[in-house]
């Protein structure tokens, strides 16, 4: 699946993504969600990309899983804290809430493929020789290539392996994750 636009997630430090009046308004909004709760981020780390080739519509699709279990955001803070706030054009969500959720949806990603596997072999009566094959479709593909649902499956596993990895980097560097579509 090509597509022209691409989404990048990035570590990074709200300095180095918002001018002074946008920092204010976040800092001020979240000191109200939050009820003043401590804000550890480190303002002089270097930004790290983790990925900026991320197929849009894969990312658009993972991210409707996310908004269904209200973990949406622009921007995940390394605080703890349970709401979505938006600041102007942005979300901005808890590093902390994104791992939980990420945790819920774990199987969605990972799991899938696995259980038509392990159905085949816990049936008993299963006889490997004794299924007949010739019936069925040849397969169109190139042995060597994947299916374009198998395709898009690994890319949001992959996505999802991006996004936990980040939010954990995110807790444990004090820094900021920006997710741009």
């Amino acid at each position: 699946m090509l597509s022209g636009a691409m989404a990048t997630l990035e570590l990074s430090t709200l300095s180095d993504k918002l001018d002074e009046d946008d920092l204010a308004r976040l800092l001020s909004e979240y000191a109200e969600q939050t009820e003043g709760g401590p804000l550890d981020i480190d303002e002089v780390a270097e930004q790290a990309v983790l990925d900026n080739g991320i197929d849009d519509n894969n990312f658009v699709d993972f991210l409707d899983k996310l908004e269904a279990n209200e973990a949406s955001a622009d921007v995940y803070l390394p605080s703890d804290f349970e709401e979505i706030f938006e600041v102007g054009d942005l979300r901005v969500g808890s590093a902390h809430s994104l791992l939980l959720v990420l945790e819920n949806l774990r199987e969605d990603f990972s799991a899938e493929a696995d259980e038509e596997d392990t159905e085949l072999e816990e049936d008993e009566g299963f006889d490997e020789e004794a299924v007949d094959f010739e019936d069925e479709e040849p397969d169109l593909l190139p042995p060597d290539e994947e299916s374009p649902v198998a395709m898009k499956e690994e890319q949001l596993r992959h996505i999802w392996r991006l996004m936990y990895q980040g939010a954990k980097a995110s807790i444990r560097r004090g820094l900021c994750l920006f997710v741009h579509h």
